[in-house]
């Protein structure tokens, strides 16, 4: 049940809906009673942003529409992306984000998501590397 949402127990419909495709990189929107308020990405071959540290490349990222946020959105979206993602055939994912990111790390580790390793990025924040299992 999304909080914060009087309609969220009558007939919830969450759509993941592929935006583009180019082989490696799958974008998805998350639409909920026909309003965007997600955006994920899934990468079959990891990949990392610039301010990440080597070996911190990931197989997920996602966000949700700051008016949307709290409300549940994230937790359903990063659901739905790990099951394509293992539809996709990759075994053991990972993920990444920011250890200060409560609702991220929230998210991850409710979903199963193991803590690999920490390590600061090239700012100097500390980020969280975590994988899965089917």
């Amino acid at each position: 049940m999304i909080s914060g949402d009087p309609i969220s127990g009558f007939n919830m419909e969450f759509k993941l809906t592929e935006t583009l495709k180019d082989g490696n990189d799958f974008n998805y929107k998350l639409t909920y009673h026909g309003a965007v308020v997600g955006l994920s990405q899934i990468r079959i071959k990891a990949s990392k942003g610039e301010s990440m540290p080597d070996g911190f490349e990931s197989n997920i990222g996602y966000e949700i529409i700051p008016e949307f946020q709290g409300r549940g959105f994230g937790k359903e979206l990063f659901k739905l992306a790990l099951e394509k993602i293992f539809e996709l055939g990759v075994d053991a994912p990972i993920v990444t984000c920011g250890d200060g990111n409560l609702r991220s790390k929230k998210i991850i580790e409710s979903a199963g998501g193991i803590l690999l390793e920490q390590r600061k990025d090239k700012k100097g924040y500390l980020m969280n590397k975590y994988t899965f299992n089917k």
